[in-house]
C-alpha cells in the first residue's frame, strides 16, 4: 500500500533494507531492528526520544531499546495510571529520562483515552500537545517521536508545532483497517515536511531535509 502512494509526494520507490532488519527486544511489530540500522546509518542523530502512548515502558515500547542502549535521554507520556505507575518505577533513578501522566490531544478538555483490547472511553483530562512539551522543556532537535494513542494520532499529529519540534524520524500508529487513515497522515506529514520510509504496522517517517540519498531517489520538478 505504501509504495503505491509514493508517487503521490513525488518519490521513486527504492527497495528499503529495512524490513530485513525488523526484530523486536522491546518493540511489537520490529522497530526496534529497524531503528538500530537507521542508527548505524546515521549515528550522530539527536539522542532524545519522545514516546507519546509509550505503556509501561517495556511492552511494545519503541522507547526502551533508544534509552537502554543507545543512551538517548526522553520524554515518556502515559496516562492510564497502572502502566505510568510502572512506567514511573522503571526510570525512577534514571538521569535524563522524563515521565508524566498526562492524556494528550489537540486543546485543553474532559475527554475519553481509549487502549485497544484493555478499555474503551476511559475519562481523563485532555491537555494540548505542545503545552505538555513545553512543560517539560522539550529541545526542539529530536532523534525519534513515536506516538502511539489508539485513535486521535492524526489529530495530534496535525496539532503539533512543527516549527518548534523537529525529530528526524517520526514513528506513528495508522488504523491498519482504513486506508484514508493512512492516506490522511501521509497527507499531514508531508504538509509539515517529512516523507515515509516504511510501513510495518507504525508507519515511518523521515525528516525531508535529512532523508539524503540512505531512503529516496528524487524526482527533479
Amino acid at each position: 500500500m505504501l509504495k503505491k502512494l509514493f508517487p503521490l509526494f513525488g518519490l521513486e520507490y527504492r527497495q528499503l533494507v529495512f524490513p530485513l532488519f525488523r526484530k523486536n527486544i522491546y518493540s511489537q511489530n520490529g522497530e526496534d531492528g529497524v531503528i538500530t540500522c537507521i542508527l548505524k546509518k546515521l549515528p550522530r542523530i539527536p539522542r532524545f526520544v519522545v514516546d507519546i502512548g509509550a505503556n509501561d515502558g517495556i511492552t511494545a515500547s519503541n522507547s526502551r531499546l533508544l534509552i537502554e542502549e543507545y543512551g538517548f535521554h526522553g520524554l515518556l507520556v502515559e496516562p492510564y495510571e497502572p502502566a505510568f505507575l510502572l512506567l514511573k518505577e522503571l526510570y525512577k533513578n534514571q538521569h535524563g529520562i522524563q515521565v508524566c501522566d498526562q492524556a494528550v490531544g489537540v486543546s485543553q478538555t474532559n475527554g475519553t483515552i481509549n487502549w485497544h483490547g484493555h478499555f474503551q472511553n476511559l475519562p481523563a483530562t485532555i491537555r494540548d500537545v505542545n503545552a505538555v512539551l513545553e512543560e517539560f522543556h522539550t529541545p526542539k532537535e529530536l532523534g525519534f517521536f513515536s506516538i502511539d494513542i489508539d485513535g486521535h494520532d492524526n489529530e495530534v499529529l496535525q496539532s503539533l508545532d512543527w516549527e518548534r519540534y523537529r525529530p528526524r524520524f517520526v514513528i506513528a500508529e495508522i488504523d491498519s483497517s482504513s486506508d484514508r487513515n493512512l492516506q490522511t497522515q501521509l497527507e499531514i506529514m508531508d504538509r509539515v515536511g517529512y516523507h515515509p520510509i516504511l510501513h510495518i504496522g507504525n508507519v515511518f517517517y523521515v525528516r525531508k531535509d535529512v532523508a539524503g540519498p540512505y531512503f529516496f531517489n528524487w524526482k527533479q520538478p
